[in-house]
């Protein structure tokens, strides 16, 4: 077998087991949506105690400091989505 060979047939191993990963990871995903679609599915609820309020409150305070200090967009929308957990747990 030349050398040429060879690497086709290694780059085809690696396509192979690549395949076998994505779908294992796609059965995982199907799982986690049948039980979460299914006829037994329940809505999901997220209870923000005392303490996670205040861990939130925490990062949402620094998120806000950070932003003020440089002006990322994407600092501001991290602290968006905290306010938002927040609002929703009250």
């Amino acid at each position: 077998m030349s050398y040429e060979e060879e690497k086709q047939d290694r780059k085809i191993e690696q396509l192979e087991a690549e395949i076998e990963r994505l779908r294992a990871e796609l059965a995982k995903v199907n799982q986690a949506r049948e039980t979460e679609i299914g006829p037994d599915a329940k809505p999901r609820s997220w209870q923000i105690t005392d303490e996670r309020f205040r861990a939130i409150q925490m990062g949402l305070d620094y998120l806000e400091w950070a932003y003020a200090k440089s002006g990322r967009e994407d600092i501001h929308e991290h602290a968006g989505q905290l306010r938002a957990m927040l609002e929703a747990g009250q």
